[in-house]
């Protein structure tokens, strides 16, 4: 399939998405941008989002990939009244399209979020999430009864993968703190490695793989805590660590006790660095004396490592694709 015949598909679907969820976004014509957003240009920020798709970079390849997007049809879809009861305020004009399908829409101020689903969300996803927002700052959300709308109030400032290195540090840090407050006497303990386990002894070649299991045998059972489970760089917002909120709780579920701090460190290479050279040697020890385990045994590259598996593990299982690309993306 040549690059207009995947850029006409890419944009039907894309086309499709809005048509099924009309009744979820603003009325009116539709702008298709690219191959995963449209656009409704009446509102006042449209026009500015529309030139800001366009014309950046220059050279020959850029101006190519403008031109397909420009010609590569459909352009535009129009949609009538909605339906839905949402606030005509929080009607998204702006959206953009996930890999399942869904799209991810935002409203005419900017302020609210709306996550409409292909499929729905995990039964269990509603009560994890309230239970998460009692450990980290959280903002005022609403997931309508069929599970497959989700609104949120649109978080301010930037991921965290673009602060500062120090304020990266600093969050980590931070998150060490609040792990260690949460370790209680009767959290439940489990295998570090309880469902990843086959996975890694599939790595015995490689000997940093072999070392964490070696280290998980030693360690025996730790407890385990409800972890938002994808805490990544990306995954946090806000304008530095004193003033920041996750997003994305689709993946929480229980998890060693280490699990949300060290997801942040596993592809940070400021964070990864301050936690294998000892700057955050304070508060990782204060983390595994609370949880009873020895950091003789589990250091924090160990640690990272397992943290590793376990999400590689997972997002094979859940959500598909090849696990040693999925590990070597996190590594």
């Amino acid at each position: 399939m040549n690059g207009f015949a995947r850029e006409r598909a890419a944009k039907a679907a894309l086309a499709a998405a809005l048509r099924e969820r009309s009744a979820d976004v603003a009325p009116g014509v539709w702008r298709i941008l690219d191959t995963r957003s449209a656009v409704l240009p009446e509102h006042r920020q449209g026009w500015r989002i529309v030139i800001d798709h366009l014309g950046r970079g220059s050279g020959a390849k850029r101006a190519l990939l403008d031109m397909r997007r420009l010609l590569a049809a459909p352009r535009r879809v129009r949609l009538g009244d909605p339906e839905a009861g949402m606030p005509a305020a929080q009607m998204p004009v702006r959206v953009l399209m996930t890999k399942d399908g869904g799209l991810v829409g935002f409203d005419r101020a900017d302020s609210t979020v709306t996550h409409l689903r292909r499929t729905a969300l995990p039964p269990e996803y509603r009560e994890r999430r309230l239970a998460l927002g009692e450990v980290y700052s959280a903002v005022e959300w609403h997931l309508d009864d069929d599970g497959r709308r989700l609104t949120e109030a649109r978080v301010p400032g930037r991921p965290a993968q673009l602060w500062a290195p120090a304020d990266r540090i600093a969050l980590l840090r931070t998150l060490l703190v609040i792990s260690t407050s949460r370790l209680t006497a009767d959290a439940a303990a489990q295998p570090l490695l309880t469902e990843a386990r086959a996975a890694l002894e599939g790595l015995s070649g490689q000997a940093r793989w072999e070392e964490a299991g070696r280290a998980a045998d030693l360690v025996g059972e730790v407890p385990w805590v409800l972890a938002h489970g994808d805490l990544t760089p990306e995954n946090v917002l806000g304008h530095g660590p004193e003033d920041w909120v996750p997003i994305d709780f689709e993946d929480a579920r229980p998890a060693p006790f280490f699990y949300d701090a060290l997801s942040l460190a596993v592809r940070d290479d400021a964070m990864r660095a301050a936690l294998s050279g000892g700057e955050l040697e304070e508060e990782w020890c204060d983390l595994l004396s609370a949880a009873g385990v020895d950091p003789a045994i589990l250091t924090p590259v160990i640690a990272m490592d397992i943290v590793a598996v376990i999400a590689a593990d997972h997002h094979r299982r859940e959500h598909g694709g090849d696990f040693g690309y999925t590990l070597a993306s996190l590594t």
